[in-house]
């Protein structure tokens, strides 16, 4: 955010500051406005984390969160919500970015069984396909679409927010980010 990559709108807050503060933390979520993804702060592969479409949902998707971190952070749900990942190569003086990935799931989010256990051989939209001529080069295997089916426009910016990221937090060798894309609107997030 402080180098000018696009983020969505988002607190965080500590489990002690809700427990004594609860009023207080859920006016701050209120002015992101519904819905919104509720997350652990440290951990990773979708794990703890949950959509809130109100109050109610809220309050229990914080005390879900809260089982797995101390530190919790919640931001706006991007609408008509793609989720894909670019990895980047290199330092900060040569860069080069991969295909960009497209994740597939039939929830509202990627979720931890999306990631690792998807339905393999069962089919259906996380069942495996190999690159062939009938799937025309694209790769579609555990819930991973490769390349992306989105447009250049978006493409685009992934690629350049990829590296820009890449560059903000002086990386070298091989990272991965994740990207929350609007499709309807060709708007990318870097998530979190």
């Amino acid at each position: 955010e402080s180098s000018g990559l696009p983020v969505t709108k988002y607190t965080w807050f500590y489990d002690n500051e809700y427990k004594e503060d609860e009023d207080e933390v859920l006016k701050k979520i209120k002015n992101i406005g519904y819905p919104v993804m509720v997350k652990p702060a440290r951990l990773g592969s979708s794990v703890g984390i949950t959509v809130a479409h109100d109050e109610e949902e809220l309050k229990e998707s914080i005390e879900e969160a809260i089982e797995y971190d101390e530190k919790i952070v919640v931001e706006a749900m991007v609408k008509n919500l793609l989720e894909v990942d670019c990895a980047v190569l290199g330092n900060s003086e040569n860069m080069e970015c991969s295909l960009i990935g497209e994740m597939m799931t039939d929830n509202e989010l990627l979720t931890f069984e999306d990631k690792y256990i998807g339905q393999g051989s069962k089919g259906g939209k996380n069942g495996a396909k190999n690159a062939g001529p009938k799937t025309g080069g694209v790769i579609n295997t555990g819930g991973f679409k490769i390349p992306a089916d989105i447009d250049e426009e978006i493409e685009e910016q992934i690629f350049k927010y990829s590296k820009e990221a890449f560059r903000a937090l002086n990386l070298s060798g091989v990272t991965r980010f994740d990207f929350l894309v609007d499709k309807k609107a060709k708007k990318a997030y870097v998530n979190e």
